[in-house]
């Protein structure tokens, strides 16, 4: 995979939103638990060495799932200071994902020794941008949360589509 270039660059070196957990991760009997391997404990998996990844259908319970994916990973990885921010951060990824690209999704994690990393994998060929959201919008303004609260991001293209991805920094709380 090419290196991906970072669309934003802002060293984060005050606490934040991402800087609390938010608890345990909601329970939904209507979602089925991720398949293959992957981290949330209360879904009964565990982290295995490298990346966590699950595979999410072009449905809107599919941000709700990614969140709790998320929750678990940084948990798993003791990284609970991220928690907030990456459940927000992923969600607003996988939405943009379902409903622009209307194709299966991929979401990977990564822990390394700068922070966090999440990608968010479809079959779009066309990269992210941002789009002028009016005041009264109910939406559009996924990628302003991203630019504003991620330590970087960008958007890689690839053969199959695109890869979305943030990073959030360790140190960043």
């Amino acid at each position: 995979m090419p290196t991906p270039t970072p669309r934003s660059t802002k060293p984060k070196n005050t606490p934040g939103p991402g800087c609390t957990s938010s608890g345990p991760a909601e329970q939904s009997p209507s979602v089925p638990p991720p398949t293959g391997p992957s981290c949330p404990r209360q879904t009964g998996y565990t982290a295995r060495p490298g990346p966590a990844r699950i595979e999410l259908p072009p449905d809107p319970v599919s941000a709700r799932t990614g969140r709790r994916f998320i929750l678990g990973c940084c948990q798993q990885w003791h990284l609970e200071q991220l928690a907030e921010t990456a459940e927000l951060l992923t969600a607003e990824l996988v939405a943009n994902a379902v409903v622009h690209a209307r194709s299966e999704v991929t979401l990977t994690a990564r822990q390394d020794r700068h922070g966090l990393l999440v990608e968010v994998d479809d079959l779009d060929s066309r990269p992210a941008h941002f789009t002028p959201a009016a005041p009264d919008a109910l939406g559009g303004r996924g990628l302003v949360l991203i630019d504003n609260l991620a330590h970087t991001w960008g958007t890689t293209m690839n053969p199959s589509g695109k890869t979305v991805w943030f990073r959030l920094a360790a140190d960043r709380c």
